[in-house]
Protein backbone atom coordinates (compact mmCIF):
# COMPACT_ATOMS: atom_id res chain seq x y z
CA UNK A 1 0.00 0.00 0.00
CA UNK A 2 1.31 3.50 -1.03
CA UNK A 3 1.06 5.69 1.89
CA UNK A 4 0.24 9.26 1.53
CA UNK A 5 3.35 10.49 4.26
CA UNK A 6 1.54 11.17 7.65
CA UNK A 7 2.12 14.96 8.03
CA UNK A 8 0.39 17.37 9.85
CA UNK A 9 -2.73 17.61 7.47
CA UNK A 10 -2.17 20.91 7.56
CA UNK A 11 1.28 20.80 6.38
CA UNK A 12 0.46 17.91 4.33
CA UNK A 13 -1.65 20.40 2.53
CA UNK A 14 0.98 22.86 2.10
CA UNK A 15 3.79 20.21 0.93
CA UNK A 16 1.55 18.75 -1.76
CA UNK A 17 1.71 22.16 -3.26
CA UNK A 18 5.57 21.93 -3.67
CA UNK A 19 7.00 19.43 -6.05
CA UNK A 20 4.31 16.62 -5.16
CA UNK A 21 5.28 13.64 -7.85
CA UNK A 22 3.07 11.36 -8.52
CA UNK A 23 3.48 7.24 -7.85
CA UNK A 24 6.06 5.61 -10.17
CA UNK A 25 9.55 4.05 -10.20
CA UNK A 26 10.91 0.83 -8.57
CA UNK A 27 8.80 -1.58 -6.71
CA UNK A 28 9.76 -1.24 -2.59
CA UNK A 29 11.92 -3.55 -0.92
CA UNK A 30 10.95 -6.97 -0.36
CA UNK A 31 10.85 -7.17 3.76
CA UNK A 32 14.17 -9.79 3.69
CA UNK A 33 15.57 -7.14 1.91
CA UNK A 34 15.02 -5.33 4.47
CA UNK A 35 18.78 -3.80 6.73
CA UNK A 36 18.78 -5.88 10.07
CA UNK A 37 19.37 -3.19 11.97
CA UNK A 38 16.54 -1.30 11.35
CA UNK A 39 14.14 -4.36 10.80
CA UNK A 40 15.38 -4.92 14.34
CA UNK A 41 13.55 -1.45 15.85
CA UNK A 42 9.91 -2.85 14.24
CA UNK A 43 8.41 -4.39 17.73
CA UNK A 44 7.48 -8.37 16.86
CA UNK A 45 4.34 -10.52 17.36
CA UNK A 46 3.77 -11.10 21.25
CA UNK A 47 5.94 -7.69 22.58
CA UNK A 48 2.73 -5.31 22.62
CA UNK A 49 -0.19 -6.97 24.37
CA UNK A 50 -3.60 -6.70 22.44
CA UNK A 51 -1.28 -5.40 19.28
CA UNK A 52 0.34 -7.74 16.69
CA UNK A 53 2.11 -6.78 13.00
CA UNK A 54 -0.18 -7.45 10.30
CA UNK A 55 1.16 -7.75 6.75
CA UNK A 56 4.85 -7.48 5.41
CA UNK A 57 6.85 -4.22 6.45
CA UNK A 58 7.68 -2.22 3.74
CA UNK A 59 11.43 -0.52 3.31
CA UNK A 60 12.32 2.64 0.98
CA UNK A 61 15.44 4.07 0.89
CA UNK A 62 17.04 7.49 -1.42
CA UNK A 63 14.95 8.65 -3.76
CA UNK A 64 12.53 5.79 -3.55
CA UNK A 65 10.88 7.82 -0.35
CA UNK A 66 8.67 9.53 -3.31
CA UNK A 67 7.10 6.28 -4.25
CA UNK A 68 6.42 5.81 -0.60
CA UNK A 69 5.07 9.40 0.21
CA UNK A 70 2.97 11.29 -2.80
CA UNK A 71 3.69 14.38 -2.19
CA UNK A 72 5.67 15.54 0.62
CA UNK A 73 8.73 13.75 -0.01
CA UNK A 74 10.84 16.73 -0.64
CA UNK A 75 11.38 18.02 3.14
CA UNK A 76 12.36 14.17 4.67
CA UNK A 77 15.04 14.76 1.32
CA UNK A 78 15.61 18.50 2.38
CA UNK A 79 16.69 17.40 6.34
CA UNK A 80 18.17 14.20 5.03
CA UNK A 81 16.32 11.16 4.45
CA UNK A 82 18.39 7.76 4.38
CA UNK A 83 15.48 5.14 4.79
CA UNK A 84 11.96 4.24 6.03
CA UNK A 85 10.45 0.96 7.61
CA UNK A 86 6.98 0.84 7.67
CA UNK A 87 4.26 -1.74 9.20
CA UNK A 88 0.90 -2.09 10.14
CA UNK A 89 -0.33 -3.31 13.81
CA UNK A 90 -4.13 -4.42 14.58
CA UNK A 91 -5.56 -4.39 17.83
CA UNK A 92 -8.62 -4.86 19.58
CA UNK A 93 -11.78 -4.90 17.96
CA UNK A 94 -9.87 -4.66 14.60
CA UNK A 95 -8.31 -0.85 15.20
CA UNK A 96 -5.12 -0.31 13.15
CA UNK A 97 -2.22 1.97 13.95
CA UNK A 98 0.91 2.29 11.56
CA UNK A 99 3.98 2.68 12.24
CA UNK A 100 6.87 4.69 10.48
CA UNK A 101 10.59 4.57 11.60
CA UNK A 102 12.54 6.99 9.40
CA UNK A 103 16.37 7.07 9.70
CA UNK A 104 17.73 9.81 8.73
CA UNK A 105 21.34 11.53 8.44
CA UNK A 106 21.76 12.64 11.56
CA UNK A 107 20.57 13.25 14.83
CA UNK A 108 20.34 16.87 13.84
CA UNK A 109 17.99 15.82 10.76
CA UNK A 110 15.78 13.61 13.23
CA UNK A 111 15.22 16.71 15.43
CA UNK A 112 14.83 19.01 12.73
CA UNK A 113 12.18 17.12 10.98
CA UNK A 114 10.47 16.08 14.23
CA UNK A 115 10.21 19.70 14.82
CA UNK A 116 8.53 20.57 11.44
CA UNK A 117 5.88 17.70 12.09
CA UNK A 118 5.16 19.11 15.28
CA UNK A 119 2.13 21.17 15.49
CA UNK A 120 3.04 22.08 18.68
CA UNK A 121 -0.35 21.93 20.25
CA UNK A 122 -0.56 18.34 21.24
CA UNK A 123 1.34 16.82 24.41
CA UNK A 124 4.13 15.25 25.59
CA UNK A 125 4.06 11.09 25.22
CA UNK A 126 7.61 11.22 27.38
CA UNK A 127 9.11 8.92 24.58
CA UNK A 128 12.17 9.41 23.01
CA UNK A 129 14.30 12.60 23.30
CA UNK A 130 10.92 14.68 22.33
CA UNK A 131 7.56 13.35 21.91
CA UNK A 132 4.34 15.08 20.94
CA UNK A 133 0.77 13.01 20.77
CA UNK A 134 -1.88 14.99 18.69
CA UNK A 135 -5.32 13.69 17.72
CA UNK A 136 -4.36 10.00 16.69
CA UNK A 137 -1.14 11.28 15.89
CA UNK A 138 2.58 10.11 17.54
CA UNK A 139 5.92 11.77 16.72
CA UNK A 140 9.01 11.48 18.48
CA UNK A 141 12.74 11.74 17.70
CA UNK A 142 15.76 9.58 19.62
CA UNK A 143 18.88 9.46 17.98
CA UNK A 144 19.12 10.28 14.16
CA UNK A 145 15.34 8.26 14.24
CA UNK A 146 12.21 10.02 13.30
CA UNK A 147 9.16 8.02 14.14
CA UNK A 148 5.43 8.30 13.60
CA UNK A 149 2.30 5.91 14.83
CA UNK A 150 -0.57 6.88 13.55
CA UNK A 151 -3.95 5.12 14.80
CA UNK A 152 -6.88 4.69 12.79
CA UNK A 153 -9.62 6.93 15.71
CA UNK A 154 -8.93 8.98 18.71
CA UNK A 155 -10.51 6.51 20.81
CA UNK A 156 -8.87 5.48 24.44
CA UNK A 157 -8.18 1.96 23.25
CA UNK A 158 -6.56 3.54 19.79
CA UNK A 159 -4.44 5.82 21.50
CA UNK A 160 -3.38 3.52 24.11
CA UNK A 161 -2.15 1.59 21.12
CA UNK A 162 -0.37 4.08 19.50
CA UNK A 163 1.36 5.10 22.93
CA UNK A 164 2.32 1.03 23.49
CA UNK A 165 3.79 0.92 19.52
CA UNK A 166 5.75 3.95 20.14
CA UNK A 167 7.40 3.17 23.63
CA UNK A 168 8.09 -0.40 22.20
CA UNK A 169 9.95 0.82 19.01
CA UNK A 170 11.19 3.81 21.29
CA UNK A 171 13.15 1.31 23.56
CA UNK A 172 14.29 -0.77 20.36
CA UNK A 173 16.50 2.34 19.67
CA UNK A 174 19.74 2.49 21.64
CA UNK A 175 21.46 5.37 20.39
CA UNK A 176 20.63 9.03 21.80
CA UNK A 177 21.62 12.38 20.05
CA UNK A 178 21.97 16.06 20.84
CA UNK A 179 19.48 19.01 19.73
CA UNK A 180 21.53 21.08 16.93
CA UNK A 181 23.93 23.77 18.92
CA UNK A 182 21.71 25.95 16.49
CA UNK A 183 18.71 25.91 17.70
CA UNK A 184 20.00 26.73 21.40
CA UNK A 185 21.00 30.41 20.04
CA UNK A 186 16.74 31.20 20.67
CA UNK A 187 15.75 32.14 23.86
CA UNK A 188 14.28 30.30 26.60
CA UNK A 189 10.76 32.03 25.88
CA UNK A 190 10.54 31.79 22.36
CA UNK A 191 12.04 28.40 22.02
CA UNK A 192 8.48 26.52 23.32
CA UNK A 193 6.42 24.50 20.88
CA UNK A 194 6.68 26.40 18.22
CA UNK A 195 10.18 25.92 17.75
CA UNK A 196 11.40 24.71 14.37
CA UNK A 197 14.63 23.48 12.68
CA UNK A 198 15.28 24.12 9.35
CA UNK A 199 17.56 22.64 6.93
CA UNK A 200 16.37 24.25 3.77
CA UNK A 201 14.23 26.44 1.78
CA UNK A 202 11.52 24.27 1.77
CA UNK A 203 11.30 24.50 5.52
CA UNK A 204 11.51 28.02 5.43
CA UNK A 205 8.69 28.27 2.81
CA UNK A 206 6.18 26.72 4.90
CA UNK A 207 6.53 28.65 7.71
CA UNK A 208 6.26 31.78 6.12
CA UNK A 209 6.53 32.26 2.56
CA UNK A 210 8.35 35.42 2.14
CA UNK A 211 9.54 35.39 -1.23
CA UNK A 212 8.47 32.70 -3.92
CA UNK A 213 12.31 31.72 -4.03
CA UNK A 214 15.05 31.04 -2.13
CA UNK A 215 16.69 34.57 -1.33
CA UNK A 216 17.91 33.74 1.92
CA UNK A 217 19.77 30.63 0.97
CA UNK A 218 21.08 29.71 4.49
CA UNK A 219 22.77 26.45 6.28
CA UNK A 220 20.59 26.08 9.02
CA UNK A 221 18.12 28.17 10.53
CA UNK A 222 16.17 27.99 14.56
CA UNK A 223 12.54 29.23 14.47
CA UNK A 224 10.56 30.44 17.75
CA UNK A 225 7.59 32.49 18.57
CA UNK A 226 6.02 34.12 21.47
CA UNK A 227 2.67 34.42 20.34
CA UNK A 228 2.32 37.61 18.78
CA UNK A 229 5.78 37.29 16.73
CA UNK A 230 8.28 34.92 15.22
CA UNK A 231 11.99 35.00 14.81
CA UNK A 232 14.04 33.38 12.63
CA UNK A 233 18.02 33.03 13.39
CA UNK A 234 19.62 32.34 9.88
CA UNK A 235 23.01 30.50 9.59
CA UNK A 236 25.89 31.35 7.22
CA UNK A 237 29.19 29.52 6.34
CA UNK A 238 30.78 32.73 8.21
CA UNK A 239 30.07 36.62 8.46
CA UNK A 240 31.24 37.33 4.84
CA UNK A 241 28.66 35.48 3.47
CA UNK A 242 26.13 36.59 5.82
CA UNK A 243 26.52 40.07 4.28
CA UNK A 244 26.54 39.17 0.87
CA UNK A 245 23.29 37.74 1.51
CA UNK A 246 21.93 40.49 3.62
CA UNK A 247 22.45 42.55 0.71
CA UNK A 248 20.36 40.40 -1.42
CA UNK A 249 17.96 40.45 1.17
CA UNK A 250 17.58 43.74 1.03
CA UNK A 251 17.33 44.40 -2.38
CA UNK A 252 14.54 41.68 -2.74
CA UNK A 253 12.47 43.50 -0.17
CA UNK A 254 13.03 46.48 -1.88
CA UNK A 255 12.00 45.12 -5.80
CA UNK A 256 8.97 42.81 -3.97
CA UNK A 257 5.40 44.75 -4.12
CA UNK A 258 5.03 42.11 -0.93
CA UNK A 259 6.41 44.71 1.05
CA UNK A 260 5.99 48.31 1.99
CA UNK A 261 7.18 51.13 4.25
CA UNK A 262 11.02 50.17 4.53
CA UNK A 263 13.18 52.11 6.21
CA UNK A 264 17.34 50.97 6.24
CA UNK A 265 18.86 52.16 9.24
CA UNK A 266 22.22 50.78 7.99
CA UNK A 267 24.04 47.96 5.87
CA UNK A 268 23.11 45.69 8.62
CA UNK A 269 20.06 46.38 9.58
CA UNK A 270 16.39 47.31 7.80
CA UNK A 271 12.57 47.71 8.79
CA UNK A 272 9.47 46.63 6.42
CA UNK A 273 5.93 45.99 6.74
CA UNK A 274 3.94 43.40 4.71
CA UNK A 275 0.70 44.53 2.96
CA UNK A 276 -1.63 43.47 5.60
CA UNK A 277 0.25 44.95 8.25
CA UNK A 278 3.26 42.57 10.26
CA UNK A 279 5.93 44.81 10.72
CA UNK A 280 9.27 42.68 10.04
CA UNK A 281 13.41 43.80 11.18
CA UNK A 282 16.12 42.12 9.93
CA UNK A 283 19.51 42.14 11.39
CA UNK A 284 22.98 40.94 10.41
CA UNK A 285 25.70 39.92 12.89
CA UNK A 286 28.62 37.48 12.30
CA UNK A 287 27.59 34.50 10.61
CA UNK A 288 23.63 35.09 10.90
CA UNK A 289 20.85 37.11 9.99
CA UNK A 290 18.23 37.75 12.68
CA UNK A 291 14.66 38.31 11.46
CA UNK A 292 11.47 39.34 13.63
CA UNK A 293 7.62 38.90 11.79
CA UNK A 294 4.97 40.12 13.77
CA UNK A 295 4.80 41.65 17.23
CA UNK A 296 3.23 44.79 18.34
CA UNK A 297 4.81 48.16 18.07
CA UNK A 298 7.07 47.83 20.92
CA UNK A 299 7.64 44.06 20.83
CA UNK A 300 10.33 42.73 20.13
CA UNK A 301 12.61 46.05 20.12
CA UNK A 302 16.35 46.64 19.52
CA UNK A 303 17.35 44.90 23.14
CA UNK A 304 15.52 41.91 21.68
CA UNK A 305 18.93 41.97 19.10
CA UNK A 306 21.53 43.31 21.21
CA UNK A 307 20.32 39.65 23.21
CA UNK A 308 20.85 37.83 20.04
CA UNK A 309 23.87 39.06 19.18
CA UNK A 310 25.23 38.67 23.05
CA UNK A 311 23.86 35.01 22.44
CA UNK A 312 25.60 34.61 19.14
CA UNK A 313 29.00 35.85 20.41
CA UNK A 314 28.54 33.71 23.81
CA UNK A 315 28.33 30.51 22.05
CA UNK A 316 31.94 28.97 20.11
CA UNK A 317 30.15 27.17 17.72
Amino acid sequence: MIRPGRLIPALALSLALVGCRSEGGSAPAAAGDVPPGLAALVPKAGEIPDWTPTGGAQHFQGEDLFIYINGGAEIYQEYGFRQVIAQDFVGPGGRTAALEIFEMSDSGAAFGMFTFKSSGKGRPAGIGQDSELEDYYLNFWKGRYLVTVTGSEESPEALAGVLDIGRAAGDKIAETGLRPDWASLLPPEWAGPRLKYLRGALGLFNIHPFFPRDVFKFREAAVGGDGAARVFILRYANPAEAGERMAAVRAAFAKSPAYRELRFDSPDAFEAETTNGLRIRVETFSDAIFLVLGGTSDSPGREFFDGLKKRRAALAF
